[in-house]
């Protein structure tokens, strides 16, 4: 008796400690559907692109400082001078601090196929169908 309640203390610890992969394989081939087939055929650099979703951001070359700055001194216009001048030094200091963006999440590939999809005037991404993550794209008329 005390031997079958020992085991399935054991094995209900065990199934507690056991870390579970969540994240279920998800098969991005069918969100992206292209009905300029029979003039352009997209490859396959450009399908993972639009694979990744219209709200995929890019990381940026550069940080942009002008814009945080800009950003920053418009939301602080109506505070008083001493808490303006301790937030700008903040920011100041925090932009200091920070390293360049060396790391990108694009390869050369796929940012080549996203330049190659810009110039294209033929092809349009129209939009994101329902509330899933599909992309239709087509020929412009």
């Amino acid at each position: 008796m005390k031997d079958t309640i020992k085991t399935k203390h054991e094995q209900k610890l065990n199934s507690l400690g056991v870390i579970k992969n969540t994240e279920a394989y998800v098969d991005k081939s069918r969100w992206v559907i292209n009905l300029s087939v029979y003039t352009r055929q997209l490859n396959t650099q450009e399908t993972q692109i639009l694979e990744n979703g219209l709200n995929y951001a890019i990381t940026p070359k550069r940080i942009p400082v002008p814009k945080i700055i800009a950003s920053i001194e418009s939301c602080i216009y109506h505070l008083s001078e001493e808490s303006k001048a301790t937030i700008r030094a903040s920011v100041v200091n925090t932009l200091k601090n920070t390293k360049a963006l060396s790391t990108t999440n694009m390869s050369k590939q796929q940012s080549h196929a996203l330049r190659n999809l810009k110039k294209d005037k033929d092809i349009t991404i129209l939009f994101q169908l329902t509330k899933g993550e599909r992309l239709l794209t087509c020929n412009e008329y």
